[in-house]
């Protein structure tokens, strides 16, 4: 019989590419290997795994969350390899970084690739929520993130605090001014970043205390469309001044009484707080303080 681990990995690699035919190219064995794989774990365990819509496969309840168990299984199962075949010493492997922003990510991997040139690193960009998910299902080994996470699974240490200014175009009648109160903020058209954004969070949270409102014309999933919108004219842009990016064309304002401000930290699980490369990247973000 084949054994358990063999039948996880299977399931796992149906889970993660949505399908036996990409599962069996994957794991490089034919798809009716797959399939008998996979209906021996359901028989054995006397459960439903994959739900079978014509082509396409859904997990069943029990399915999404035996997959949540795989991904950590294989993640560590790849730690433990890299550990054993490096000796003890980090010399190739892969680290995966979320992030909110370029502005630390860059100065990270361009530290860790200077040490470790072997090593693959892969850098995937977007907000605090889900860089935060990201760690808790092993998809990352670190995040970068916009202000202190409460889950005590997660250990972070701090970056940098930065403040969160605002920027319009040239035909804005802002445009020109160094600063701004927050009240006048009221009743203004804002280009916002979507749901989960710290950035978004943050000013909500000012002009909520101000007992203010904003005309929120867009919300938009990019740092970098929101940047553009604004300088055609579709309203104010919001980011941390680190991440503003200097144009003739456009504007960088502060909120001179109300000053908004992200604290920048990087997470890690801690369960994995002794991984060999979790603890070099603990050690750059240090030196960066």
């Amino acid at each position: 019989m084949t054994n358990i681990f063999t039948l996880l990995r299977t399931f796992d690699a149906v889970a993660e590419h949505n399908g036996f035919t990409a599962a069996a190219n994957a794991l490089n064995i034919g798809q009716p290997t797959i399939t008998t794989q996979i209906k021996a774990l359901e028989e054995l365990y006397g459960v439903e795994l994959i739900l079978r819509r014509g082509r396409r496969v859904e997990l069943s309840e029990i399915g999404e969350t035996l997959q949540k168990i795989t991904q950590r299984i294989f993640v560590l199962k790849d730690e433990a390899h890299e550990l054993l075949e490096n000796s003890g010493q980090l010399r190739t492997g892969h680290l995966r970084i979320s992030a909110v922003g370029s502005y630390y990510v860059t100065s990270v991997t361009r530290l860790f690739r200077q040490r470790y040139p072997d090593y693959d690193v892969s850098v995937e960009l977007g907000n605090t929520t889900a860089a935060q998910a990201k760690l808790l299902d092993l998809t990352s080994d670190v995040a970068i993130v916009a202000h202190e996470i409460s889950d005590p699974r997660i250990h972070t240490v701090p970056l940098g605090v930065h403040e969160v200014v605002l920027f319009v175009n040239r035909d804005h009648p802002w445009f020109g001014r160094d600063s701004i109160k927050l009240r006048e903020l009221d009743r203004e058209s804002v280009v916002v970043r979507e749901p989960g954004s710290e950035t978004r969070r943050a000013l909500e949270a000012a002009i909520e205390s101000a007992n203010i409102d904003v005309n929120k014309v867009m919300e938009i999933g990019s740092r970098e469309c929101v940047w553009h919108l604004v300088k055609q004219g579709m309203g104010i842009g919001v980011v941390t001044e680190i991440e503003y990016i200097p144009d003739p064309n456009l504007c960088k304002i502060r909120i001179e009484d109300s000053p908004v401000k992200l604290e920048f930290r990087l997470g890690y699980l801690a369960e994995r707080s002794r991984s060999l490369k979790i603890v070099e990247v603990i050690r750059i973000a240090n030196e960066l303080l």
